[in-house]
């Protein structure tokens, strides 16, 4: 069975969830969408003691988007209120969505993401 998954005029092509282990403080997320090249997303997690509000910081070089997230550490949750472009194309957009959560007592984080695509000329 082929379903499709459309979040308003995005289609959902992966949603999925992640738990990274105390002491652990990246995860990759590697993608091609048909005839695209490989990219590659590196979240990784800080933690500032002196300022206590979160921040997302995105760097791009070549096919790697790094993103830092600064104190992601809340059990209810942080993350991109709105999907961040990744990548856009004449054909189409992609987007990232994700919210982590801190779990357990020792610092696990659970990652749920969402890659979206827009088609851009239907």
């Amino acid at each position: 069975m082929n379903s499709v998954v459309m979040v308003g005029k995005y289609e959902l092509l992966e949603s999925n969830v992640v738990y990274l282990d105390p002491g652990m403080s990246e995860v990759v997320i590697c993608f091609a969408t048909e005839e695209e090249e490989q990219t590659y997303i590196h979240l990784s997690f800080t933690d500032d003691q002196e300022n206590t509000e979160y921040s997302i910081k995105a760097n791009v070089q070549n096919n790697h988007l790094y993103i830092t997230c600064v104190n992601f550490c809340n059990t209810l949750g942080t993350g991109t209120v709105k999907a961040l472009e990744i990548r856009s194309t004449e054909m189409e957009k992609i987007l990232f969505h994700f919210w982590v959560y801190a779990v357990g007592e020792k610092g696990t984080r659970r990652i749920e993401y969402n890659l979206l695509k827009e088609a851009v000329n239907d």
